[in-house]
């Protein structure tokens, strides 16, 4: 697993690096693709193969690894697609929105979307008790990758004591999982796992930080609830939690005018891709009412997220409430960030009722 750094951003945290056309980088060995049409093409290419940004190594059978996996997601996907999920999700975030309501500092990802997602999780996986505080442990460590910057734990959905989420690094949490999926202690695949504890609950924090930053559109979404389908598109594209994907080249690849050498390596930023001002109108805005378009943030082709069928089902359920919530930004504590060589999601995002000052 990639290792993960505490970073800062400016005003703008969403601004990704500006496009250029492809070129090929002698210091990192690699070809960079930036333009959204660029990095399209090599998506849906088969002759790049996903690689580790540490290794190099390419990720082996990968087209039937993804099938595979895309299969388990949706078994566990059709478990909760449901309109007693749907209102299972709500009472959930209801419950946990009703127990922040008296406390004046309030940390979105620490105090409700994560323990909201685990708390799903573990109604999906069915774990035994020692298997649940296991999985919660495990979950916490991968998410937050350090203890957060207050030295309480938060207070678990599920209603059980947590252990210190700085028990081991994040390469034994994921060891400790793969053994509890060994060992058949939950009824959940891995895939589902990460999705519930770490996909989704990082791109809602992304999201929810983008709305708290652009008040005009979160009221606009109150005010047109009809907004809804678009506006989750348009946060995928604007505040997506992908950053930059890996491929190295199987063969000979030629994307337009490009020639890719078998063996290359290729960087694909795909948060610069979907800011791409040949694509989108004005990139670098937030628009709620913009048309729905072909953003990459969950990929593409047969290098799809396995996960985006989730992403999407829990935020047609949690955008409406969270931007019915009246929780605003608390600007006198910083946003907390964590990034990976793919990945970037606030690990803390401060927040606080109107009438606490």
């Amino acid at each position: 697993m990639p290792k993960a750094t505490i970073i800062e951003f400016a005003a703008d945290p969403f601004r990704p690096l500006p496009n250029r056309a492809p070129y090929f980088d002698a210091a990192r060995d690699a070809w960079v693709l930036s333009r959204c049409s660029d990095v399209a093409l090599a998506l849906r290419d088969p002759g790049l193969q996903q690689a580790s940004a540490d290794t190099r190594k390419t990720v082996p059978d990968e087209h039937g690894s993804h099938e595979r996996i895309y299969a388990e997601v949706k078994a566990d996907i059709d478990r909760i697609d449901s309109a007693q999920w749907r209102i299972r999700m709500e009472e959930t975030m209801n419950a946990a929105l009703h127990r922040v309501r008296t406390r004046p500092d309030i940390d979105l990802a620490r105090d409700l979307l994560h323990p909201w997602s685990v708390a799903l999780m573990l109604e999906l996986a069915q774990p035994e008790p020692a298997a649940a505080r296991d999985l919660e442990r495990i979950a916490r460590c991968l998410f937050f990758k350090s203890p957060p910057p207050s030295s309480s734990s938060p207070e678990p959905i599920s209603g059980r004591a947590p252990r210190p989420i700085d028990e081991g690094p994040p390469e034994s949490a994921e060891a400790g999982l793969d053994r509890l999926l060994k060992q058949r202690h939950l009824v959940l695949s891995k895939s589902m796992f990460l999705g519930f504890t770490q996909t989704l609950p990082s791109f809602l924090a992304n999201a929810w930080l983008a709305l708290l930053l652009h008040p005009v559109q979160l009221a606009r979404l109150v005010q047109e609830p009809a907004l809804l389908p678009g506006a989750m598109e348009e946060l995928l594209r604007y505040a997506g939690i992908v950053q930059t994907l890996f491929r190295r080249a199987r063969t000979c690849v030629t994307l337009g005018d490009l020639s890719i050498e078998e063996g290359q390596f290729v960087y694909l930023h795909v948060a610069a891709a979907n800011h791409d001002p040949a694509r989108f109108h004005q990139p670098n805005d937030l628009d709620l009412a913009r048309t729905p378009s072909a953003h990459l943030a969950l990929g593409s082709g047969s290098h799809g997220c396995v996960g985006a069928i989730l992403v999407r089902k829990a935020c047609a359920v949690l955008l409406p409430l969270i931007a019915r919530s009246g929780l605003i930004l608390d600007e006198t504590r910083p946003v907390a960030w964590t990034r990976d060589s793919t990945l970037k999601w606030p690990r803390g995002v401060p927040a606080r009722w109107p009438s606490v000052r």
